[in-house]
């Protein structure tokens, strides 16, 4: 049963989080090396003036992204260098912690050469590592594996180690499907994420580390960071490191590799598909290690809120826990639209939230945790945070409205034969939307503020205004009776709340390619809320010209309260030009059919009856 939970941080108030038993942090580094003789840079924080008998749970971190930079004098002067990744670190150990924060291979001041993400020998060393920290002085034997993006990925792989040490997971915005979470959403190629992503980590790769893609901010950021930390300023361990700068110029080149991917089980280099490093296909793994998970992510996070659940649904271990709130990616900031611009950073104590389920599994600290329901998850519109005990939330049921005559969206079929569109090129979400949050360099607010600006770009079915307030939490799916003279189209879902106003609020979207369009639960590789497609070869389809074909898929998940007086509203395009690769070069004509014998609509998750 969902309980409503008022106000911002349902956990304020019922304890005091933090315990802050140390007050200074002291740095060491090392190299640490593995069963083949490659060398992993470690900088390892801890209490200043630790007991010697005092022995502390650790938290591991491993990162592609450089675990450590390296400040010129500048910065130091500048107090540049007293970063927020810092602050977080030393609240972790001022609270009784270890941190250990790790180079992996092939990146960063670590030697080796990267073939590919999360490589098997990549997660081979979180073992050894793991097993290096239980024989330090200052341990207690007890590991927790954290991470964000490819860090939480990292820590999430691990798990298939099955190290007794380890603990607890707390994975935070992460991929849970490499295919469909990040770089073919829907099978459509995630061009803009991809390219930059590539870019900076070739930039890594290289020894620089550009926090802009903008002429001006790269200088500025190259008089203060010189690239990596090295592990000391020894001969030998700089020597290492020019070492690992020459190795990583071996590294294999992601976007190139990446481009060359149209179905999941397309063959990289080497043999490699994607699903051979996607921690979806190591969940049966995973769950047998028995270890409680936090799966976290954001409303506007990519896709990775679908991953987010995905990965709590699959992996059932006790005390595993799902947060999905109003952020962006990496949770920096509220993407909610009814929050002001000046307050557009996050009110929400995550590393607070981190703490509690940490000091639950390591310390067995009873802290009201182990009390509340496992799913917790923010309603926009309505501004408060709700717990329920399963996802979706239970009492939400689909509700069918039908898109129909004169783009009107509607609970009744009608005799209304088809509405037509016209392929466009030009449309777009804008660049800065959810996909652009994963990689966004110019830390932009995620907005949708100039969305209506789309609407001549777009087909739109808006529904009559609402006599009562309507709560939508799941999954929205959408199925549309469609015909094309295109043997293959890029279908864009846009589902919004119209004020009475006129103003547009968006509320999620759903992208797919319609060679994908086969279904088949028996061939889903692990359970999800909504339809099922392969994404393969084998079952790719192209649309035959002029005959009617039914393609379904879901929309990303949400929690949105449409206000009473307001409109529900549904917008279609076949482009994205903005965040996702754009085609056929000729347009064409989408017929949407939503008459008696063949039904285009969208089902919405809801608790309450649907009135206009």
């Amino acid at each position: 049963m969902s309980n409503d939970v008022t106000d911002k941080s349902w956990w304020q108030g019922t304890v005091e989080i933090d315990n802050l038993i140390y007050d200074e942090v002291i740095l060491s580094s090392c190299y640490v090396e593995m069963r083949d003789g490659i060398k992993i840079a470690v900088d390892i924080y801890l209490p200043k003036g630790l007991n010697a008998k005092t022995k502390l749970p650790a938290i591991l971190h491993q990162t592609r992204y450089f675990r450590r930079q390296k400040y010129n004098l500048i910065s130091k002067i500048l107090r540049f260098n007293k970063n927020i990744k810092r602050k977080i670190i030393d609240r972790f150990v001022k609270n009784g912690y270890a941190y250990i924060n790790v180079d992996v291979r092939g990146s960063g001041a670590s030697l080796g050469i990267r073939k590919m993400e999360w490589s098997p020998d990549e997660i081979k060393d979180g073992a050894e590592l793991v097993e290096w920290i239980t024989k330090q002085s200052w341990s207690n034997k007890k590991v927790a594996v954290v991470g964000m993006s490819y860090t939480a990925t990292a820590a999430e792989m691990k798990l298939t180690n099955n190290h007794p040490a380890v603990k607890a997971a707390v994975i935070q915005y992460s991929l849970f499907d490499v295919y469909t979470d990040i770089l073919k959403p829907g099978g459509i190629h995630n061009e803009s994420f991809l390219k930059k992503w590539a870019m900076l980590n070739n930039f890594r790769d290289m020894n620089i580390l550009p926090e802009s893609i903008t002429l001006l901010k790269k200088i500025f950021f190259r008089l203060l960071i010189n690239g990596v930390a090295p592990v000391s300023n020894n001969r030998e361990d700089l020597n290492l490191l020019r070492k690992a700068e020459k190795e990583h110029k071996k590294n294999y080149d992601i976007y190139s590799n990446c481009c060359k991917i149209k179905y999941r089980d397309d063959v990289l280099s080497d043999g490699i598909t994607l699903d051979n490093f996607s921690p979806h296909m190591f969940s049966k793994e995973i769950e047998s290690c028995g270890i409680p998970i936090y799966s976290w992510s954001g409303w506007y996070d990519g896709a990775y809120q679908r991953a987010a659940v995905n990965r709590y649904l699959n992996i059932k271990t006790t005390g595993s826990r799902l947060i999905l709130g109003p952020w962006d990616h990496a949770g920096n900031h509220t993407a909610d639209p009814f929050v002001q611009i000046s307050k557009v950073k996050t009110y929400f104590d995550s590393i607070g939230e981190i703490l509690r389920f940490l000091n639950l599994h390591l310390k067995n600290e009873k802290n009201g945790l182990e009390l509340e329901n496992p799913v917790h998850y923010f309603t926009v519109g309505e501004n408060k945070w709700k717990e329920a005990d399963t996802w979706p939330p239970e009492k939400f049921k689909y509700s069918k409205l039908i898109l129909g005559q004169g783009t009107l969206l509607q609970r009744n079929q009608n005799t209304d034969d088809f509405s037509v569109y016209k392929s466009n090129q030009n449309a777009t979400s804008g660049d800065s939307s959810r996909w652009t949050s994963q990689v966004n360099v110019e830390k932009k607010r995620i907005t949708y503020d100039k969305i209506a600006s789309q609407d001549s770009n777009r087909i739109l079915f808006c529904s009559q205004p609402l006599l009562n307030d309507l709560e939508v939490t799941g999954h929205p799916v959408i199925t549309l009776q469609v015909s094309t003279e295109s043997p293959d189209l890029q279908i864009f879902t846009y589902l919004e709340e119209i004020e009475n106003n006129g103003k547009v609020n968006y509320v999620t979207e759903g992208v797919f390619r319609t060679i994908h369009r086969k279904m088949s639960d028996k061939r889903r590789l692990y359970t999800t809320p909504y339809p099922w497609h392969s994404f393969k070869k084998e079952d790719s389809l192209d649309l035959e010209p002029g005959k009617i074909t039914e393609i379904s898929f879901d929309l990303l998940p949400v929690s949105y309260l449409f206000k009473t007086g307001n409109s529900i509203r549904v917008s279609i395009t076949t482009s994205d030009t903005d965040n996702f690769e754009t085609f056929p070069e000729k347009s064409t004509e989408l017929k949407i059919y939503h008459n008696e014998g063949f039904t285009s609509c969208i089902k919405l998750p809801v608790k309450t009856i649907l009135e206009f």
